[in-house]
């Protein structure tokens, strides 16, 4: 291509482009969905909302933003709070490093910025658990500048639009849908026209059922209406799920506490309560199960692992686990101060609530609190 064919390429693009803005923008404006994180440019509630909404549905989402609003108004209140208040207030949203990142994120802008949100996009993005997504949105929702809020929802539109088939989760796909989100966003309001493109890949152009329609892009879209628009975007081959065993011991002193202990480990539910675990990659017959439990907590404990059993599956995002439930009783064996008891805490039925818990394990705890 030489240079007029390249600068003609570009006008075409650029002039693409603008039309879609437009169509975005008048369609925004009849159709937008009205949400309360909307309703302000506040960049704390703003980053707050896109932090909960990180692989959360709106529906369950909205609720949880207001209870941090009420808990913590201000990223002051926030940053003050301990890790393990923010984990009990994330409780049943999964994916707890969000909630670790959203306390590391408020104490870095008090330290840092004297709690006063950093208005730039490179300075957004050093926050703890903000990607270039999170960045863009709050950039242009909160301050109007001009960047993209790449989201799956954005990419779905545009890979349709353009019928792109670089899969969306490359590094040059990443790129492409980036610098597709660019062109059309310089053309308008950012806010607007990011929100425009959200909106529409979430009640209009959805992965099985585009209601091309009712699309403002559909003039501009390569498959409209064609039956090929569900195979987009490409994505490149799914890493299989990794099994986990989990086997979860529900052990009740004589006064009817429960064992909790405070998971330590690096990787899922790192800082949130569990009940006493043996974890295994293979699952384990009953007397090696046995063996691991009387080596781990002693006999007595290891003679309930034929006992009430409940069992289950919890898909997390790139594992599955495999969960067992044990009760048990340890009326004379528990003592805090000592091995193996010394990592534990003995608490209350009526206290549990106090304990941010995994919800594979905070769904199947009152089956055994109904005895």
């Amino acid at each position: 291509m030489d240079d007029k064919e390249e600068q003609k390429a570009l006008w075409q693009d650029k002039l693409l482009a603008r039309k879609i803005a437009t169509a975005l923008a008048d369609w925004f404006c009849k159709n937008g969905r009205l949400l309360p994180w909307r309703e302000t440019t506040d960049p704390y509630k703003i980053w707050l909302s896109e932090i909960i909404l990180q692989q959360t549905r709106i529906d369950q989402g909205t609720a949880y933003y207001f209870d941090f609003l009420k808990s913590f108004p201000t990223i002051e209140s926030l940053a003050q709070a301990s890790e393990e208040e923010v984990l009990r207030l994330w409780q049943g949203l999964g994916y707890y490093t969000r909630a670790r990142n959203l306390h590391k994120a408020a104490q870095k802008i008090v330290h840092e910025w004297r709690g006063v949100f950093p208005s730039s996009y490179e300075k957004i993005r050093t926050l703890p658990g903000v990607g270039d997504y999170t960045a863009g949105a709050i950039a242009s929702f909160a301050f109007g500048l001009s960047y993209p809020a790449v989201d799956g929802n954005l990419q779905r539109v545009l890979s349709r639009v353009y019928a792109s088939r670089e899969p969306i989760d490359s590094t040059v796909g990443k790129k492409l849908y980036l610098r597709l989100a660019h062109q059309i966003i310089e053309e308008g309001d950012a806010s607007v026209l990011n929100q425009a493109l959200m909106d529409i890949g979430a009640t209009v152009c959805t992965p099985r059922l585009p209601l091309c329609d009712r699309c403002p892009l559909e003039s501009f879209c390569k498959v409209a209406n064609l039956p090929q628009a569900v195979d987009f975007p490409i994505k490149k081959r799914k890493v299989p799920l990794k099994d986990l065993y989990f086997f979860f011991f529900y052990l009740v002193d004589g006064e009817g506490k429960i064992v909790l202990e405070k998971r330590k480990k690096k990787d899922i539910w790192q800082g949130l309560y569990q009940l006493p675990l043996i974890e295994s990659e293979t699952p384990l017959k009953q007397e090696e199960l046995r063996e691991k439990v009387e080596r781990m907590w002693g006999v007595e404990v290891a003679e309930h692992v034929e006992g009430k059993v409940l069992r289950a599956k919890h898909i997390l995002s790139h594992r599955r686990l495999h969960l067992t439930f044990y009760r048990s009783s340890i009326t004379t064996l528990f003592d805090e101060s000592k091995t193996p008891w010394c990592e534990y805490r003995l608490i209350s039925a009526e206290d549990l609530e106090q304990y941010p818990l995994p919800a594979a394990i905070f769904k199947y705890l009152p089956s055994f609190l109904e005895e």
